[in-house]
């Protein structure tokens, strides 16, 4: 593994489509998360980065701008297990922070399985505060967990 660089999205479907099935997420998810990178790479108010490391990908994020509330959505988040614990989500939650406050975003929400400790953990390290619950989110028997940070 190379230096890590981060930048836009490009033609990285395959490799996206690998780093989702290697973390276990089904093909309905699978599909959800390539329709909307793609729908967001195209849109001023979206945002679609992948982390390199050298020529693997160690990592992506997609998020969009809500002008309506002033409010970025994380739609998207993964570090490949192998690099995960190097900083890799924290540097590309910051670049979607950044993106977000250049929006004039006054803040950005993310959810998260209820069950997925190690993610829950990783957004309370990072300043989230954790906002509901959403029953049954993810599919039957399967809540989500809303993260918020608002920009001070």
């Amino acid at each position: 593994m190379g230096e890590l660089s981060i930048r836009p999205y490009g033609d990285d479907d395959e490799k996206i489509s690998h780093l989702i099935k290697g973390v276990g997420w089904n093909t309905r998810q699978l599909k959800g998360q390539l329709d909307a990178i793609h729908r967001l790479i195209s849109d001023e108010n979206g945002k679609v980065l992948v982390a390199m490391a050298g020529a693997d990908l160690a990592g992506y994020i997609s998020a969009e701008f809500y002008e309506w509330n002033r409010l970025g959505q994380i739609q998207g988040l993964i570090v490949n297990p192998c690099q995960r614990r190097k900083g890799i989500g924290t540097r590309l939650i910051r670049e979607i922070e950044n993106f977000m406050k250049q929006q004039k975003a006054r803040g950005i929400y993310v959810d998260t399985p209820a069950d997925n400790r190690i993610g829950r953990s990783f957004y309370t390290r990072l300043g989230y505060q954790e906002d509901c619950i959403r029953s049954e989110y993810y599919d039957e028997g399967s809540d989500g967990v809303v993260y918020l940070q608002i920009f001070r």
